[in-house]
């Protein structure tokens, strides 16, 4: 006798194997559900495992009343030689506790009574059809468990946003966006806000804020508001207290954005206020030609005061082209008040010159990394530039060439997107003069006017 297990998903798939292998006369002796997979019960795989064997076993025999008990125990087998088949006594005993199990199992689950036998159907003349269909009504009840809770999808809106040169497109609104609309105060207020150059995302959140969160404790205009929180949320950043040693202020920036400039107002402003000021140049690629800061600070400052030529000579300007000469510099500049570092033009890509002004700037170890950049310079390039300059030290903003943009909402818009505070801002060309300090409240009147 022949017995062997089988596992599927169900007795559908498994009898047709059963058949297949064991022949027509294959009975199943014992089942048994399984499980696999899942996650805490969840999604797990339910499946059948049985046992059963080419025919019944003969130590089994029909029962009177239509069951079936186990036979007497048949007399001890001989043993059988090295090699011989596994169907000897162990495998008949085996069999036939299995049966005697699976028959047990199925008196207890009809209550102990076995109902006659029906006559016969060409499907039932298999124990294992029968047993199919037995399995078959069990399941037919079956209520699957709950399935475990869900958390809703968040509505997205959408909104148009115009796009000069690509017509409208398309997007989420972004998470600070109300979900309502603006009456007629913030609707006005915003439409100031974007014609005074402040980006769109920018202005909306700074209009968003003010309604729900400042207006409704204030009886002010909104757009008082609104210039109020603009202020605020600008952050500046100058001036030192005077420690005995020399505050070193290095500019940094790329080609052409105003940064000798810059240090020529820094120099007379400061002289002009009774501070000793030092000038240094970095210049990595050291050259015979002047440098320009010295016949610009001679013309300009010569031609205001004979007293500002007392920094610009020849013995108050030291270019530094390597660690020593920075060295050298910190010495000779050992007891003014202020130095004053110029660096070269920086290009974003220019990683050879970064560099060499990098080691320049770590010999001359300046208190201030200003990074120049021209209001006018459009977003996206000003936070590329502010990232390369930060390699340098960069930890503020000088703000130059305000007078040559035509808003100003740039100046929130730079705030908004840098960590970095703002510094100075330059407006003209007068030396002294046309430069100030950065302040809030100025530039929130410049771009809401009163």
């Amino acid at each position: 006798m022949k017995f062997k297990s089988y596992a599927g998903k169900d007795l559908a798939e498994i009898v047709p194997r059963i058949r297949d292998e064991l022949g027509p006369d294959a009975v199943i002796l014992k089942q048994r559900q399984t499980q696999s997979g899942g996650v805490g019960g969840f999604f797990s795989r339910r499946g059948v495992e049985v046992l059963a064997a080419d025919r019944a076993p003969a130590d089994v025999v029909a029962a009177p009343d239509g069951g079936a008990v186990a036979a007497p125990p048949a007399p001890a087998p001989q043993p059988q030689a090295q090699g011989a088949s596994d169907s000897g006594p162990s495998a008949a005993a085996l069999l036939a506790e299995t049966f005697a199990e699976a028959l047990n199992e199925h008196v207890a689950r009809t209550g102990g009574d076995a109902a006659p036998a029906p006559a016969p159907q060409e499907e039932d003349a298999m124990p294992a059809a029968r047993m199919l269909r037995e399995r078959r009504e069990e399941t037919s009840a079956y209520v699957p468990p709950p399935a475990p809770p869900t958390r809703g999808a968040n509505a997205i809106r959408l909104e148009a946003v115009p796009q000069p040169e690509r017509g409208l497109h398309i997007a989420p609104l972004p998470v600070f966006a109300r979900g309502d609309e603006l009456d007629e105060e913030g609707s006005d207020l915003l439409l100031e806000l974007e014609r005074a150059g402040v980006s769109g995302e920018i202005a909306r959140r700074l209009v968003d804020e003010v309604v729900l969160h400042v207006q409704p404790f204030s009886a002010r205009p909104l757009r008082e508001l609104a210039r109020d929180r603009i202020a605020a949320r600008i952050r500046t950043e100058q001036g030192w207290t005077p420690d005995g040693s020399p505050r070193r202020i290095a500019i940094v920036g790329p080609t052409g954005v105003g940064k000798t400039a810059a240090v020529v107002r820094l120099a007379a402003a400061w002289a002009e206020a009774g501070l000793s000021v030092g000038l240094v140049s970095v210049a990595p690629e050291l050259s015979e030609e002047p440098h320009p800061l010295t016949a610009r600070l001679g013309a300009i400052a010569g031609s205001e005061a004979d007293r500002l030529l007392a920094y610009v000579g020849g013995n108050d300007l030291a270019r530094v082209a390597s660690p020593m000469d920075a060295a050298r510099a910190l010495q000779r500049f050992g007891d003014r008040d202020v130095m004053l570092i110029d660096t070269p033009g920086v290009g974003i890509a220019s990683d050879a010159r970064l560099e060499a002004i990098g080691c320049s700037l770590i010999g001359l170890e300046p208190h201030e990394v200003h990074a120049a950049l021209p209001l006018a310079l459009a977003g996206r390039e000003a936070d590329a530039a502010i990232g390369v300059l930060a390699r340098l030290g960069a930890n503020r903003v000088l703000v130059t060439k305000t007078d040559e943009a035509r808003f100003a909402g740039g100046l929130l818009d730079l705030a908004s997107r840098s960590a970095l505070p703002l510094s100075y801002m330059t407006c003209g060309l007068g030396i002294p003069g046309d430069m100030a300090p950065a302040d809030g409240g100025s530039i929130a009147r410049r771009i809401l006017p009163i």
